[in-house]
């Protein structure tokens, strides 16, 4: 677009619907092209797609009671977003737009319209106008001079920002307490065993394979803290064995697709994973530095999901006629989204390829047809969340959310002592990223688990009367000396259990664990004590679980001496 473009016959004098002739005439840009430069989209349309899935609407910008040059620059903006910047970025600065819709024929509507919009609203227009006045796009100057009075006005009013620190600690947003989070790893690890077992007696059907990758997400996010907006980005192809690597394995990657450090010797089976940037960067062109290997025991269940994922892909193709090599087959493979949409699992709604050259042409090692979109990720984890109903003592409806495990591994990162450096490379963010959990004072940074832990003793010991704990037969938790601690509920819960504690130290404050009144449960706090003691030297990774059992160990103590205490005073009575 020509600078001062605009000027050269009256916008004022035109409609919306004179719009298309007036560009036209004039010569002035239509066609922008996305972030994604897969994708193209004309700025006068309604509609724009700017990534798999992502379309923003404008069809709304017709009834604003704005003038025509208004209506017409907000989409030059708009669309000049749309090329550097994410679609959910643009939607962002969308909503906020559309918020104050009605506000921006004079500069007093404007400001009216602006105190009442919330915080967040202010935000996301004030950076949006920000943008607009440090762009150097063609036409730039003639947009921010009629929209000065406003870059004016929002810059001498700004929002009133978050502390930024004490949302660290936000119980809906913050991060998760010890107890949150021992509750979303009981409940993953109960997930991932349902889902291993559906597969076994249903088959590699699509919807088991979308169910098991639904909690392997949320399991990778816990594992190695990266967004929803990397996983959507990975294929097949980015997990290897750790001795396989990326710069050897399909050659078709260039530099920018290769980690500069990878892993090469695992005495245990492991894979590793290569993940892209999220927030910078297109479509897989910037991956990270460094590979990052996968725990044994995940990397079993990516082992058994993968097996079956290529088998229920080979069943799909071969049902619609499309016979395959192995070598065929495994390149093909390689190019598919490690966590594919339905159209590629699905046999009733998936897509019909046709014929082997329509199935090659679909699936690229840069493609991202048939990957779910971060949107879709996210949507899921909430679904998920619900069905595990996870446990909180401070809210209800607890999710798993990328951002809180974020907040969660950098707090306890700083807290163990980690260099703002060593802290910022764990979720690959920058320092200035990580400068709120730097600046926490010592008290934000005391643990609320100690104030919580009777609350979570009480309810689990609370959902059996002491009558019936008494007779149950249930499976008893028996220690070293065949002394008998409590009753397990459900044995196959503790079948993959990740506690190194063992019974009954690490029974103490699962949900799955029902203290005896009468058990050695002083004697267990003194065994506990003495292994921290010997261990206080240790890496916090060794010393939290033993701390963690401690809290829970006292409460249990001090839950039992209530109940023996309010027996003894009703005996008394009698």
């Amino acid at each position: 677009m020509e600078a001062n473009a605009f000027a050269k016959e009256s916008l004022a004098e035109l409609s919306i619907d004179d719009l298309p002739g007036y560009f036209d005439r004039h010569g002035l840009q239509r066609l922008y092209t996305a972030r994604n430069k897969a994708f193209t989209f004309d700025v006068l349309d309604d509609v724009w797609l700017l990534d798999v899935k992502q379309r923003i609407y404008l069809n709304w910008m017709r009834d604003m009671d704005i003038r025509v040059e208004h209506h017409v620059y907000l989409r030059v903006i708009l669309a000049n977003e749309a090329s550097a910047l994410t679609p959910n970025t643009v939607k962002a600065s969308l909503s906020a737009i559309k918020k104050i819709a009605g506000h921006f024929r004079t500069p007093l509507e404007f400001q009216a319209g602006y105190h009442h919009l919330t915080e967040n609203y202010k935000r996301n227009l004030a950076q949006a106008f920000s943008r607009l006045f440090k762009a150097d796009w063609s036409g730039a100057e003639q947009i921010q001079n009629a929209f000065s009075s406003i870059s004016e006005f929002v810059s001498e009013n700004p929002w009133a920002p978050k502390n930024r620190a004490s949302g660290i600690y936000d119980p809906h947003k913050g991060a998760y307490s010890e107890a949150e989070n021992l509750e979303i790893e009981e409940k993953l690890r109960l997930a991932i065993e349902g889902g291993v077992q559906r597969l076994t007696k249903q088959g590699p059907t699509g919807a088991c394979i979308q169910a098991l990758s639904t909690v392997i997400v949320a399991a990778l996010m816990k594992s190695l803290h990266r967004r929803h907006c990397q996983w959507s980005q990975a294929k097949v192809s980015d997990i290897l064995p750790i001795h396989v690597a990326f710069t050897s394995h399909f050659s078709g990657s260039p530099s920018s697709q290769l980690p500069k450090e990878e892993f090469t010797f695992s005495d245990v089976e492991q894979l590793h994973i290569r993940t892209f940037r999220g927030k910078d960067g297109e479509f897989r062109t910037n991956a990270e530095v460094k590979a990052k290997p996968i725990e044994p025991g995940l990397t079993r269940v990516l082992l058994i999901y993968l097996q079956a994922y290529k088998q229920c892909f080979s069943t799909i193709l071969n049902e619609q006629g499309i016979e395959l090599t192995n070598d065929e087959l495994e390149e093909l493979f390689s190019r598919c989204p490690l966590f594919p949409s339905e159209q590629l699992v699905d046999r009733k709604r998936g897509v019909a390829f046709g014929s082997k050259e329509n199935l090659f042409n679909a699936l690229g090692h840069h493609s991202p047809a048939f990957h779910k979109t971060a949107t879709a990720l996210s949507t899921s984890q909430l679904r998920l969340s619900k069905r595990l109903a996870l446990h909180s003592e401070r809210i209800d409806g607890m999710n798993i959310g990328n951002n809180r495990i974020r907040h969660t591994i950098l707090t306890n990162a700083i807290r163990s002592g980690k260099s703002a450096e060593e802290a910022a490379a764990i979720t690959g963010v920058t320092i200035e990223a990580i400068s709120p959990y730097l600046e926490m004072s010592i008290d934000a940074r005391l643990d609320i688990d100690q104030a919580l832990a009777h609350n979570r003793v009480i309810q689990n010991y609370g959902r059996i009367s002491i009558e019936e704990l008494q007779q149950q037969v249930g499976y008893k938790a028996l220690d070293e000396f065949d002394r008998e601690q409590g009753i397990i509920l459900k044995k196959q819960k503790c079948s993959s259990c990740g506690s190194r504690l063992g019974i009954p130290l690490g029974c103490y404050g699962c949900s799955n664990f029902k203290p005896h009144l009468d058990g050695p449960h002083q004697n267990n706090l003194e065994k506990a004590e003495g292994k921290l003691q010997a261990h206080k030297d240790s890496n916090p990774k060794t010393v939290g679980p033993l701390k963690r059992s401690i809290l829970y160990i006292r409460a249990t103590i001090w839950l039992c001496d209530e109940i023996k205490r309010a027996e003894r005073a009703l005996h008394a009575e009698n």
